[in-house]
C-alpha cells in the first residue's frame, strides 16, 4: 500500500515531504504516543495511515532483512477508520486534533512485540507527508517473581529492539543506584542487578532509565520477597512500660508456614543464650495463620530487656529476626530546695530517641480526659500532684513518636504510703504472731483437761469412788477443825 501511494505520487507529480530518526521510549504495559505533527495551515487531508515496517531474520545470512509494512490504523476521506491485526486493535487518532495539524498514534497496553519502526503518512491533494518514528519498549524484569528471603535474584532491564548505544541507570524506590565502581556506566541492550542473599528490605520498586538519542524512558517493576513481614529488618526497637504486656512481632508472608519455629534470648554482650522470661508466651500454632509465630510477655520486668531472635526456615532457606526490647518507665524523687517532686522519664536505651513530651492527662466529671502538653524535657518538676491527674511522658525518633509511660498520682500515692508503713505493719504482725502463740497454748490445755476428764467417764464406779473419798476428807477435816475449837473454850 505504501509503495502504491508512493508511486501514484511520483506519477500525479506530488510533493513528498520524508522525516525520520524520531525516538520514543515506554514502559511496557503503558500507553505509547507516536508524534506525527505537521503544519496547522495544511489542507484538509484525504487521508492518514500508519504502518509497522517488518524486520525478519534471514536464516541463511543472519542478517535483518525488511518485509512488507502492515497496516495499523488508517482512515480516509469519508471518516472511514479501518485498524489492522494486533497492535492496530490497540491504536487509534484522535480526530480532535486534525484540525491542529495533530496526527499522533496512541498504542494502548503496549506490549514488547510493539516495538520497531512506525511510519505515518498524511495525504492531502497537494503534498503527502511521511514520518518515521522508532518506539523501544523497556521492561523490568526479574529471575524469580517472588523468591523466598535468601535466595539469590537477578534483576534485568530489556530493552525491545536492543540498542547498544543506550545508557542505562536504577533507582529503588524512588533512590538513585550508584555503580559499584567510579564512572561506571550501565550500557548494553540488557543491564542486570545480582541481589544475593536478598531480604525483605529488597521488597520495593525497582526503577529502570534509558537513555537514547536525547529521549528518556523507564520502566518500574515491583520486586516481593517472601519471608519474615514483620518485623522487616533486623534489631527491630520494642518498647514496653514496665508492668504491661508486650508483643514481639514475628509474621511470615501468608501463603508459608515455618518450619521449626523457635524463640531464643540473646546476650547482649558475649552472644550466650540466656533463659527466656517466666510470662513469655509464643502464639499457639492455629491452621488459619500458620504464618503467625509472634510471642508476648505478660508483665514486662527490668530484667526482660534485652535481644530476643525469632527463627524458622522454608524450602531449607533460614529466616530470622532480632528484635530488640527496649523498657521504659517513670521515676520519682523529691525536689530539693523548694519541695515538690521530680519525674524522670527513663528509657533503658536511649539510642534514636530524639525529644520527651509531658503531658497531663486529667480525668473529667463528664467521663472526659482532658490533654496538656506542657514540657518538652526528660525530666519534669510538680508542685503538687493531685489524686486524679497522670503524667504521661511520651518519646519521639526521627519519624515520630515511639511510645510513652504513665506516672498515675493518685496510685503511686498510695503505693508509698503502704511502703512507708511498713516497719508499723511488722510491729503489728509480730504482736499477732505473739498472740496466736498464747491462744495456741490455751488450746492445747483445754485439750489436756478435755482427755483427763474423758478417761474417766467411761468408769462411772470409779468416778463415784473418788469422789466419795473426796467427800470424807472434806467432812473429816472439818470436825477435826471443830472439836479443836471447843476444847480451847474448855480450857478458858
Amino acid at each position: 500500500m505504501l509503495a502504491l501511494i508512493t508511486l501514484l505520487g511520483t506519477i500525479l507529480f506530488i510533493n513528498v515531504i520524508w522525516s525520520e530518526g524520531t525516538e520514543v521510549l515506554v514502559a511496557s504495559g503503558s500507553m505509547a504516543v507516536l508524534p506525527c505533527v505537521v503544519s496547522s495551515s495544511v489542507q484538509t487531508p484525504l487521508a492518514v495511515q500508519w504502518v509497522k515496517a517488518n524486520i525478519a531474520q534471514r536464516p541463511d545470512l543472519g542478517s535483518p532483512h525488511s518485509l512488507a509494512p502492515s497496516s495499523v490504523w488508517r482512515v480516509d476521506a469519508s471518516g472511514m477508520e479501518f485498524r489492522g491485526m494486533g497492535v492496530g486493535q490497540r491504536s487509534g487518532c484522535p480526530h480532535t486534533q486534525f484540525g491542529k495539524g495533530e496526527f499522533s498514534l496512541h498504542i494502548e497496553e503496549v506490549e514488547n512485540e510493539d516495538a520497531g519502526t512506525y511510519i505515518c503518512t498524511v495525504m492531502t491533494k497537494a503534498v503527502t507527508i511521511q514520518k518515521q518514528i522508532s518506539l523501544r519498549v523497556i521492561q523490568v524484569s526479574f529471575s524469580s517473581h517472588q523468591p523466598l528471603e535468601g535466595s539469590n535474584v537477578k534483576i534485568a532491564c530489556d530493552i525491545f529492539p536492543s540498542s547498544s548505544g543506550a545508557t542505562v541507570s536504577w533507582k529503588f524506590n524512588g533512590t538513585p543506584i550508584t555503580p559499584k565502581r567510579p564512572n561506571q556506566m550501565w550500557r548494553g541492550a540488557k543491564q542486570e542487578i545480582n541481589l544475593t542473599r536478598v531480604s525483605v528490605k529488597n521488597m520495593g520498586n525497582w526503577t529502570c532509565i534509558v537513555q537514547y538519542k536525547g529521549q528518556e524512558g523507564k520502566a518500574t517493576q515491583s520486586l516481593t520477597v517472601m519471608g519474615i513481614t514483620s518485623p522487616a529488618s533486623d534489631l527491630t526497637v520494642i518498647y514496653a512500660e514496665l508492668g504491661s504486656p508486650v508483643l514481639l512481632p514475628c509474621v511470615y508472608s501468608t501463603s508459608l508456614t515455618p518450619e521449626n519455629p523457635s524463640w531464643t534470648r540473646v546476650s547482649d554482650s558475649v552472644g550466650r543464650l540466656k533463659p527466656l522470661p517466666p510470662s513469655f508466651h509464643i502464639t499457639p500454632l492455629s491452621s488459619k495463620t500458620p504464618w503467625n509465630r509472634s510471642a508476648w510477655i505478660e508483665r514486662v520486668e527490668k530484667e526482660d530487656e534485652g535481644i530476643y531472635k525469632c527463627l524458622g526456615s522454608v524450602e531449607r532457606n533460614r529466616m530470622e529476626r532480632q528484635l530488640s526490647l527496649v523498657t521504659v518507665q517513670v521515676l520519682k524523687t523529691s525536689g530539693a530546695g523548694n519541695g515538690g517532686s521530680m519525674l524522670t522519664c527513663h528509657v533503658s536505651n536511649t539510642t534514636g530517641i530524639t525529644k520527651y513530651e509531658w503531658v497531663a492527662v486529667t480525668d473529667e466529671t463528664n467521663n472526659t480526659q482532658k490533654v496538656t502538653p506542657f514540657h518538652w524535657e526528660k525530666t519534669l518538676k510538680i508542685e503538687e500532684m493531685t489524686g486524679n491527674s497522670r503524667y504521661l511522658c511520651r518519646y519521639f525518633g526521627e519519624k515520630g513518636i515511639l511510645g510513652n509511660a504513665t506516672y498515675h498520682a493518685s496510685f503511686m500515692s498510695a503505693l508509698e504510703q503502704t511502703q512507708q508503713s511498713g516497719p508499723l505493719s511488722a510491729g503489728m504482725i509480730a504482736f499477732l504472731v505473739m498472740l496466736l502463740l498464747m491462744l495456741l497454748l490455751v488450746v492445747i490445755q483445754l485439750c489436756k483437761n478435755h482427755r483427763r476428764r474423758k478417761m474417766i467417764l467411761p468408769y462411772p464406779a470409779l468416778e463415784t469412788i473418788v469422789h466419795s473419798f473426796y467427800n470424807a476428807q472434806e467432812r473429816s477435816e472439818q470436825n477435826r477443825a471443830d472439836t479443836k475449837g471447843q476444847n480451847d473454850q474448855n480450857t478458858l
